[in-house]
């Protein structure tokens, strides 16, 4: 959850501050060095940039910032244990 949010606030910040979608979505781009064993963090961050290109199919360029603003949370994402 964290690392969608992440991501959507960075596409976000980058599109108010006059970066074309393109640019943007430059950030989604994850890679991971063939050398490591991957972990469950890439899988978090692999998961959230394929969301983000989700979402850029359904809305186009022309509405992804607007969708991506209403994605994110207004608080934290937390699991609270009793």
């Amino acid at each position: 959850m964290n690392a969608n949010q992440d991501l959507y606030r960075s596409i976000v910040e980058q599109l108010d501050h006059g970066e074309s979608v393109e640019t943007a979505y430059g950030s989604t781009k994850v890679s991971l060095s063939p050398d490591l064993q991957p972990t469950p963090f890439d899988t978090y961050r692999l998961d959230a940039a394929n969301s983000v290109i989700y979402l850029r199919e359904i809305y186009g360029d022309q509405r992804i910032a607007e969708a991506l603003k209403l994605a994110i949370l207004k608080r934290p994402f937390r699991i609270h244990r009793k």
